[in-house]
C-alpha cells in the first residue's frame, strides 16, 4: 500500500496591510510603506518617543507660560493677508473664565474648520505675545473640534509624539496607529520571556503591550509602559549583540596564533620606544584572544595619542610571524598614508613587506597590489574602503585592524573579516565611548583602554571665546611661527555658502596669505586631488609650510609634533568629542601648546558654555559622555551607518541602569539558547528589528 501523502501545511495568510485603513490618503500610505510600515503590525511597533499629557484642562483664567490644554469656544477667527501669503490665522477663544488668542502659521486649514461658536480643545505652548499686543497666547497649537467626530487624536488625553515619517504628517501617523489597535494589529504574541515578565509584574503584557504605550489611560499606565519598552528596546538589542559574539567565537578553531617569548621580545625591538603600561596591558589581552583558537573581536579605546597605533603593530606582527598576513583599513587616504609611513619606518631593514591601497592609486600600481597580496609576497596591507572591493584577495589573512571603527558599518568590519578564513579582527576609536554606549553599539566585542598618555605629550591649553575677540589667538599664531613652530586654522566649511553663517577654509586662506605675507600659508580640505593634498600634507610636515588652513581631514592621522597652536573657527558647529579630536593635533611634542574654539553665530552664548568642559579637562572619557548626553548616540559617532542603536523611547544616559539590567539577562539567555530555538517568538522579533542591520541572517 503506498504511503499516505502528508497534506501541505497550510500557508498563513499575509498580515493585513494598509489597504486596511481607512480616511487615509493614498500619498500618505505610499509615505508610511516607504518608512518600512507596511503592515498593521509595522505600525503598533512603531513605538512613540515621547508623551505628551494633554489630559488636564486648564481654565484661561489661570493660563501662565508652558504647556496648557483648554478647552474653549471660538469667539472670532481673522485671517489677515501678507505680501508673501504664508498661511496665517488668528483666533480668540473664551471657556467662561477668561479670553486667550491663539495664533497659526502654515496651516491652511484653519480658516476653513474654526468659526464662531465652535467648541475645541487646544493644546501647545503659551507664551508671552511682546509687541504691541502683550498678554498670554498660544503659538501653533495642535487643535480638535468637539463634534461628533471627534477623535481625541492630538489633545484631551495622553498623546504619543512619535518620530518624524517624511510625508506623514503626526495626525496621520496617529490615526493610522490608532486604526491599526482598533484592527488588532497588536494581536502578537508576548515575547520577552517568562523569566524577565516575572521579575516585572507590573508591566503590560501580551496583546495589551502596545495599547499601553501607544494610548495610555493615565500617567500610572504610562510609567509602567514605558518601563517595559525602554527594557525591551535594550533588551532585543542586546540579544543581537550576544548572538554575534556566540557565531563569532564558535567558529573555525584553526585561528590561534601563538605568540613565543622569542616573537615578542623581536616584535617590541622594532619599536623606538617601549610600551606604556597601559598599552602593555592592551597587548597582553590581544595575546591571550590570538592564542585562545577562536577569532579576536576586539575593541581597542583611547585617547587621543595615546597609542593605539603602536598596539595594533604589534599585534599585526605576530600575524605575520605565523605565516599569515595583516591589513590595516583607514577611512581616509590622509588617516592610511600616516600609518603607512608609521609602520615602513618602524619596519626599515625588516623583511616584512608593506603595501598601501587607496581608492586614488592608478590601475598598474593596484594590480601589483593584488598580485602581491594574492601571493603573499607583501605581508601587511593598509589602505582605504579600496581594500574592501571583491577582487582584493589574501593568501592568508590573519588579522584585520579596522581604525576609527565609528567610520565605519557594521557591514564593513564583516567584509575585511571574510577575506581571511577565521580572521582575528581589532577595531579601534580614538573617540572615547562612554560605557553604555560601548555596550550597545559595541556591544559584540572585548575593550580593551589604553588609559595613559605615552612620556612627553603636554597638555594643550584650550580657550573658548568669541570670534569677534580672536586678536590674541593671532598673535600667538605670529609668536609661534617667529619661534619656528607651525599653526592649524581649521573651519567647517571648505566653500563660502549663503545658508552657513560661517567662514570657509577656501575664504581664511586668500584672507591670511594677505595678512601674514612673508609666510607660507597652505590650504587642506577633502576635496581637492588627492595628489595635491598629499603634497599639501607633506609641506606641513616637512616644515615648509606654516600656518595650515584646513578642514576636519585632519581630524585623524595626522602627527606634526612642531605644530603647538590651533585655531577652530566656528567651534559651535562641532561636537564635544570631534573638537577633542581636532585638539589631539597639537601637544604632540614637549613644546607648551594652545587650542582656541572660537564661536560665532545667535547661539554664541549657549555654546561657549557648551565648551567650557574642553577648557576644564583633557579626559576624552568625561568629555565623550557629556557630548553622548548632548547629541545622542547617532550623532556622537558621526555616522548611521556605524551601527550605534536608532532606540525610540530609551535613553542611553538617563536609562543605564535598565541598560544593564537588559544586557545581563540577554547574554545570560543567549548562553543558554544561542539560536533562540526555545524562544521562537523571540527570535522572529530580534530577526525583524535587527537582522539586516547587524547581519543576523547567518546567525540565526
Amino acid at each position: 500500500m503506498p504511503p499516505r501523502r502528508r497534506k501541505p501545511e497550510p500557508v498563513p495568510p499575509p498580515p493585513p496591510g494598509l489597504d486596511a485603513l481607512t480616511g487615509i490618503a493614498a500619498p500618505r500610505r505610499r509615505a508610511l510603506a516607504a518608512a518600512g510600515l507596511r503592515t498593521l503590525h509595522d505600525l503598533v511597533a512603531f513605538l512613540p518617543r515621547a508623551h505628551l499629557d494633554r489630559s488636564v484642562f486648564t481654565p484661561i483664567s489661570a493660563l501662565s507660560e508652558g504647556e496648557h490644554t483648554v478647552r474653549a469656544r471660538v469667539l472670532t477667527v481673522r485671517v489677515p493677508r501678507f505680501r508673501r501669503r504664508v498661511p496665517f490665522a488668528e483666533a480668540v477663544l473664551d471657556d467662561g473664565t477668561g479670553q486667550v488668542r491663539a495664533l497659526w502659521f502654515g496651516r491652511h486649514d484653519v480658516k476653513t474648520r474654526l468659526v464662531p461658536g465652535v467648541e475645541l480643545l487646544v493644546s501647545g505652548q503659551v507664551g508671552d505675545d511682546g509687541g504691541a499686543r502683550p498678554g498670554l497666547r498660544f503659538r501653533n497649537p495642535d487643535f480638535e473640534i468637539l463634534d461628533a467626530e471627534f477623535e481625541g487624536l492630538a489633545t484631551g488625553g495622553i498623546i504619543a509624539v512619535y518620530p518624524a515619517v517624511r510625508g506623514a504628517g503626526p495626525m496621520t501617523l496617529r490615526r493610522a496607529i490608532r486604526q491599526a489597535l482598533d484592527l488588532g494589529g497588536a494581536k502578537a504574541r508576548e515575547h520577552l520571556p517568562a523569566t524577565v515578565l516575572r521579575r516585572h509584574p507590573e508591566w503590560p503584557r501580551g496583546p495589551a503591550a502596545y495599547p499601553a504605550i501607544h494610548r495610555p489611560a493615565s500617567p500610572p499606565d504610562l510609567e509602567a509602559a514605558r518601563s517595559r519598552w525602554i527594557y525591551d528596546e535594550f533588551f532585543v538589542y542586546e540579544l543581537g549583540m550576544a548572538l554575534r559574539r556566540h557565531a563569532v567565537r564558535r567558529r573555525s578553531a584553526d585561528a590561534a596564533i601563538a605568540v613565543s617569548p622569542d616573537v615578542e621580545r623581536r616584535i617590541r625591538a622594532r619599536l623606538p620606544f617601549p610600551l606604556t603600561r597601559a598599552q602593555d596591558r592592551a597587548f597582553r589581552e590581544i595575546r591571550a584572544d590570538l592564542a585562545s583558537g577562536a577569532p579576536m573581536n576586539r575593541l581597542l579605546q583611547g585617547d587621543v595619542g595615546s597609542g593605539k597605533t603602536a598596539v595594533a603593530f604589534t599585534a599585526l606582527l605576530a600575524a605575520v610571524a605565523a605565516g599569515g598576513q595583516g591589513v590595516l583599513l583607514a577611512p581616509t587616504e590622509t588617516l592610511a598614508e600616516q600609518h603607512f609611513r608609521t609602520l615602513t619606518g618602524w619596519l626599515a631593514g625588516s623583511r616584512t613587506s608593506t603595501v598601501l591601497l587607496t581608492g586614488s592609486a592608478r590601475a598598474a600600481a593596484r594590480r601589483d597590489v593584488l598580485a602581491a597580496l594574492g601571493s603573499g609576497s607583501a605581508h601587511l596591507a593598509v589602505g582605504t574602503h579600496a581594500l574592501l572591493e571583491p577582487d582584493v584577495a589574501f593568501r592568508d589573512l590573519r588579522l584585520a585592524v579596522v581604525d576609527e571603527q565609528h567610520r565605519f558599518g557594521v557591514r564593513q568590519r564583516a567584509a575585511i573579516g571574510a577575506k581571511g578564513r577565521a580572521t582575528h579582527i581589532l577595531v579601534m576609536t580614538a573617540t572615547p565611548i562612554p560605557r553604555t554606549l560601548a555596550l550597545t553599539a559595541f556591544g559584540d566585542l572585548d575593550v580593551s583602554t589604553l588609559d595613559e598618555l605615552p612620556p612627553g605629550r603636554t597638555p594643550v591649553a584650550t580657550r573658548a571665546l568669541d570670534a569677534t575677540d580672536l586678536s590674541e589667538a593671532w598673535e600667538q599664531v605670529a609668536a609661534q611661527v617667529a619661534a619656528g613652530r607651525q599653526a592649524y586654522v581649521v573651519h567647517p566649511l571648505v566653500d563660502p555658502s549663503d545658508r552657513v553663517a560661517a567662514r570657509s577654509a577656501v575664504e581664511m586662506h586668500a584672507h591670511l596669505a594677505g595678512v601674514f605675507p612673508g609666510l607660507s600659508v597652505g590650504l587642506l580640505h577633502g576635496r581637492l586631488p588627492a595628489a595635491e593634498k598629499a603634497e599639501a600634507m607633506e609641506s606641513f610636515r616637512a616644515g615648509r609650510t606654516h600656518i595650515l588652513v584646513s578642514t576636519v581631514v585632519i581630524e585623524v592621522g595626522v602627527d606634526v609634533p612642531n605644530a603647538t597652536v590651533m585655531i577652530v573657527a566656528n567651534a559651535e558647529r562641532f561636537g564635544l568629542a570631534q573638537l577633542h579630536q581636532l585638539r589631539g593635533r597639537i601637544g604632540r611634542s614637549s613644546h607648551p601648546s594652545s587650542c582656541w574654539l572660537a564661536v560665532g553665530g545667535e547661539a554664541s552664548r549657549e555654546a561657549l558654555r557648551r565648551l567650557r568642559i574642553l577648557e576644564e579637562t583633557q579626559d576624552g572619557f568625561r568629555i565623550a559622555e557629556a557630548d553622548l548626553a548632548l547629541r545622542g548616540p547617532g550623532e556622537f559617532l558621526g555616522t548611521r551607518q556605524s551601527g550605534a542603536p536608532a532606540f525610540h523611547l530609551a535613553d542611553l544616559v538617563r536609562d543605564r541602569e535598565t541598560l544593564l539590567e537588559a544586557r545581563s539577562a540577554a547574554f545570560a539567555l543567549v548562553e543558554a539558547d544561542p539560536p533562540l530555538r526555545r524562544h521562537a517568538r523571540l527570535r522572529e522579533v530580534v530577526l525583524s528589528r535587527l537582522g539586516e542591520r547587524l547581519g543576523l541572517g547567518s546567525v540565526l
